[in-house]
């Protein structure tokens, strides 16, 4: 059986085997001896466990006979809780890797918190300097939307990718995965690329003055509010559809179960999404002058956060489990992280160097390269 179809079939049959190993367990550190193949017939979902193995101890019976001297006790009495020394040697017994959550994830969750939090100090220095003109030109309320969207997508991946064990509401998949991760988060970032698409194309190609502040304002303001009010009527249906058509929390291993539509139609949204920043920028990039390079800096951030959507298209559907190891999971976060934050310096890193190290040298700079700029569609209307 190929291993996609494998993995894709496994979180029903690993549920069971833990609920009975942690029952087992339960009752051997409580005193009791209650025979496995009881528990099987007290509950529906047991009893399909055994028929699917026929006696858990046959299986791999040093494995249980290591755990009937375990002190387990549930946390909070609640016995369907992930237990790691439960779940990491049981994963042999369906042929996958379940690794647990450790020190590794918590090292790679505080390095990407102490990155955007430096981050964070040149979100500030963009807004305080709003009012130096390189600087506004790159909108930088615009900049910290796009800086707060990659901080958000990074929260809801540290929980729908297990890096966390998830406790009240992040245990509530929609929250996590679809308004954190993908609408306040992914979509976000992707937006910003796109209204800034949207401006160089008015300006470039179009030749509608956008620098006017109150102008850009009016068109940046109806971009956004058209892109947030289709953003946010997707989070809504996918909030109001029963989770057994969308997204579900496994609690005893918990992950996030996606659907296979609800799956589909994440991953073709994006890449709709983030076709139209791409196509946008690159045609700003090759048919028009820009002044400061605008096209072929938006083409860059596209191909930078591209490499985010290829890697997690892949391991969608070719390894739908890989939150369980170790390795995938804390690559999937590391490229995600890395892509948002190569995209946001390439928009503005070129302009917050020129600021910082010459502020008057590259704003004489950029004022001549915007008097060129604009002699040269002049002629071009003229020559028309």
């Amino acid at each position: 059986m190929p291993d996609n179809v494998k993995e894709a079939n496994m979180y029903p049959l690993i549920n069971d085997l833990i609920m009975l190993v942690a029952h087992h367990v339960r009752d051997k550190a409580n005193g009791h001896n209650d025979a496995v193949a009881h528990r099987a017939n007290s509950s529906g979902t047991r009893t399909r466990a055994m028929n699917r193995t026929t006696n858990l101890g046959t299986l791999n019976p040093h494995i249980i006979h290591s755990y009937e001297k375990a002190d387990y006790k549930p946390e909070g009495g609640n016995d369907s809780r992930k237990v790691d020394f439960i779940l990491y040697p049981l994963s042999s017994l369906v042929g996958t890797q379940l690794d647990p959550i450790g020190y590794t994830d918590l090292a790679t969750i505080l390095v990407c918190a102490s990155v955007y939090l430096i981050q964070l100090a040149a979100v500030a220095y963009v807004v305080v300097n709003r009012k130096y003109a390189p600087i506004r030109a790159l909108c930088p309320l615009s900049l910290a939307v796009m800086y707060a969207g990659s901080v958000v997508w990074f929260v809801g991946d540290v929980f729908t990718d297990d890096m966390a064990h998830p406790r009240g509401i992040a245990t509530n998949c929609i929250v996590t995965t679809v308004w954190l991760r993908m609408v306040l988060g992914q979509n976000v970032v992707f937006g910003v690329l796109l209204v800034h698409a949207v401006l160089a194309m008015l300006r470039y190609t179009f030749h509608i003055d956008t620098t006017h502040s109150s102008r850009r304002r009016w068109i940046q303001f109806i971009a956004t509010a058209g892109f947030a009010a289709c953003d946010i009527a997707l989070a809504i249906v996918a909030t109001l559809l029963p989770k057994d058509r969308t997204v579900r929390f496994v609690d005893v291993l918990d992950v996030c179960e996606f659907k296979q539509a609800f799956k589909n139609m994440g991953v073709v949204q994006a890449w709709l999404l983030w076709g139209a920043s791409f196509l946008i920028s690159a045609l700003v990039a090759s048919k028009a002058r820009c002044a400061h390079n605008e096209g072929r800096n938006l083409v860059a951030a596209c191909v930078a956060l591209s490499a985010a959507l290829t890697f997690h298209t892949v391991v969608y559907y070719r390894k739908p489990m890989y939150p369980a190891t170790l390795g995938w999971r804390i690559a999937a976060v590391c490229i995600n992280q890395t892509s948002c934050l190569v995209a946001w310096w390439i928009i503005a890193g070129r302009t917050i160097y020129g600021c910082i190290l010459y502020r008057d040298v590259y704003l004489a700079e950029w004022d001549e390269r915007e008097n060129d700029n604009d002699s040269a569609h002049s002629t071009d209307n003229k020559a028309y």
